[in-house]
């Protein structure tokens, strides 16, 4: 390929930086070479070639190949050669270099933003054409680690991470233009991932009189919207596609390399949590989610991959997609062994929220199992929790109400008892027969922690509150709707509404819990008394303290 004039001494550094890396130059040899290179960055003609306005540009001229395009590939990998050869870290590298390397850069950056965009390809001015694009890429990660402490940078740093997201972008989603180029091995997605990690963490790096990074990081978030607003449910599953692309190419290396898998996911997970919020992520999402916890071949990767099913599941109120991963097997892929260090802190936060967000029995069985076979000391405290609400409730369930009939009818009055009844309550007790079939003792369950919540710390200001106002409203007609929201982390409740029946001398009380079964549902006891209800509540409450059913009776009778 012919050199245009113009960019002969961008055409000279590339030279020089290509003998820099060749293995047959001595170390000698490689000191003039850097000085020579020193030399050169402080040319007035440098960059020169970029003073032109791109937007005279003919638009025949942007193809592959062609001298304009040929020319500012020039420039890039001008910089790219100054940059990386005069790096300040080297202790080789001269204070006299490393000055003319910084005074390169700075004149370099002004000039290059404006032609950008046109090199771009996510912007479709140029095809992509890796010839072209990587240097690009490489230029702009080049100056990324080397130029974040200095003002130049600085004061465009916005607009370079905006090109630098979209750029990831692209070639995550157009996996051919994802190869390597030459003798590089890295993909061109991986050297820019790892840059929009750094951004989207935003560590702090002040600068005096310069906008934090931290404050920059909205420009990331602009950029990435932008790029991924028109579906953003189907890219979302995407980017967990490619996660498998690169799990298979990092197996395939000797030895195996998930470096750049903890980094993509990585990027998801804070996509998740600040980008696409609030988002409903679709149930393909959850399943790929689900088969990444499944795959994960080291304690590393599973480590991120469990903080990518947090952010999903924690991306929106409801436990919908809890549900789904429940569904697609996330038990049994959190079961297998050989997470250490951080993966099983990680793991065992993903089984916690679980704990905390179900009502279902079946769920905290398998929770209570996957404790007695993992020697995991960090679980110790969470599975005595889970024990301990399997079997509060289980004995209460049992001591309370067996199957189709009372335990306690044969000790006294059905119709005094029946105020106390747990299936009375939930409506499933009909004549004496359960008219729900298998769903009853799931229901029931739900009843219980019910009560649990009504009694617990956070839920005793409603029992005082539901005390108080039966006691205040005793001959007064009304009617109080609770909600009681068991899928929420803590569970809440609210107090919706109080309105006077009329003729009607009882409050009547209208029960909801929203609660997360096999299925998410919000269960509706029957209206009821108030004041009988408080009254069992209360009678109940005093029998969560005690393992004596008579003593249970017995502060039944005194009522």
């Amino acid at each position: 390929m012919s050199i245009s004039p113009s960019v002969a001494l961008e055409s000279e550094l590339v030279r020089l930086s290509g003998l820099m890396v060749s293995r047959t130059t001595s170390p000698r040899a490689k000191a003039r070479l850097r000085h020579r290179i020193a030399e050169l960055a402080t040319q007035p003609g440098l960059f020169q070639f970029l003073e032109r306005d791109p937007a005279e540009i003919n638009a025949a001229d942007w193809v592959p190949n062609s001298p304009t395009v040929l020319a500012v590939t020039a420039c890039f990998l001008a910089i790219t050669a100054v940059t990386t050869n005069l790096d300040p870290s080297e202790p080789s590298v001269s204070a006299f270099e490393v000055t003319q390397g910084y005074e390169c850069a700075f004149a370099f950056w002004p000039r290059a933003f404006a032609w950008i965009p046109y090199m771009h390809p996510a912007y479709g001015t140029l095809p992509y054409h890796p010839v072209h694009h990587a240097p690009l890429i490489n230029a702009l990660h080049t100056m990324y680690y080397y130029g974040r402490c200095a003002g130049i940078f600085r004061e465009r740093a916005a607009t370079l991470f905006g090109y630098m997201a979209s750029l990831w972008c692209f070639l995550v989603f157009h996996p051919k233009a994802d190869a390597p180029c030459g003798e590089d091995t890295h993909h061109p997605s991986e050297v820019l991932a790892s840059c929009v990690l750094d951004m989207l963490q935003a560590k702090p790096m002040p600068l005096p009189g310069y906008p934090e990074m931290s404050v920059l990081r909205s420009a990331v978030k602009a950029e990435l919207v932008l790029v991924l607003r028109q579906d953003p449910r189907r890219i979302f599953a995407q980017l967990l596609r490619v996660t498998f692309t690169l799990l298979t190419r990092a197996c395939a290396t000797a030895p195996p390399d998930f470096e750049a898998v903890k980094i993509h996911i990585s990027v998801i997970v804070l996509l998740a949590r600040d980008v696409f919020t609030p988002m409903r992520h679709s149930r393909k999402s959850v399943m790929l989610a689900v088969d990444l916890v499944r795959s994960a071949p080291s304690s590393e990767v599973m480590e991120v991959v469990c903080d990518l099913v947090l952010a999903i599941w924690s991306a929106e109120p409801e436990d919908r997609t809890l549900r789904w991963a429940l569904q697609c097997g996330i038990m049994h892929a959190l079961k297998r062994d050989g997470a250490v260090g951080m993966a099983k802190q990680a793991r065992a936060e993903a089984l916690q929220y679980i704990f905390q967000r179900t009502t279902s029995r079946r769920v905290l069985r398998v929770l209570q199992q996957l404790g007695e076979a993992a020697d995991l000391a960090a679980y110790e405290a969470f599975i005595h929790g889970v024990e301990g609400t399997i079997r509060r409730r289980t004995e209460l369930l049992r001591k309370t109400c067996i199957q189709s009939r009372c335990a306690m009818k044969s000790r006294m009055d059905w119709k005094e008892h029946k105020l106390f009844c747990l299936w009375r309550w939930s409506g499933l007790l009909v004549d004496d027969h359960i008219v729900c079939g298998k769903s009853a003792a799931d229901v029931g369950f739900v009843l219980l922690q019910t009560m649990d919540y009504i009694s617990s710390q956070n839920g005793h200001s409603l029992l005082r509150e539901l005390a108080y106002t039966a006691e205040e409203h005793a001959d007064q007609g009304g009617e109080l709707l609770v909600k009681v929201f068991l899928d929420r982390s803590p569970p809440e409740h609210v107090v919706v509404r109080k309105r006077v029946l009329g003729t009607s001398k009882e409050t009547v009380l209208d029960l909801r819990v929203s609660a997360f079964l096999r299925v998410h549902r919000t269960i509706t006891w029957q209206p009821y008394s108030l004041q009988q209800f408080v009254a069992a509540i209360q009678a109940v409450s005093t029998y969560r303290m005690t393992t004596d059913i008579d003593e249970y009776r017995s502060k039944v009778d005194e009522l």
